[in-house]
């Protein structure tokens, strides 16, 4: 019974580093994702003042955005 009991708390022991491990991952990610939005929010005050394109004009300029909106629209299908 000994034996079962310790191989379980090595197991166990284990558990909680994986489980630390990913818990620090977790708090690196939201770090990151906190910095990222603080960013947008920056970019996007600054851009407060720029008048916005119609969307064909915004789509002539940048042909990639206009791939990428295609794209949305075929996996949506």
């Amino acid at each position: 019974m000994w034996k079962v009991l310790g191989a379980i708390k090595t197991e166990f022991q284990k558990f909680g580093d994986a489980v630390s491990k990913v818990e620090k991952n977790l708090e690196t990610a939201s770090t990151s994702l906190s910095a990222v939005s603080h960013r947008a929010k920056q970019m996007s005050r600054k851009l407060s003042t720029v008048s916005e394109l119609p969307s064909e004009e915004s789509m002539r300029l940048l042909p990639a955005a206009a791939a990428a909106d295609g794209d949305d629209e075929e996996e949506a299908s």
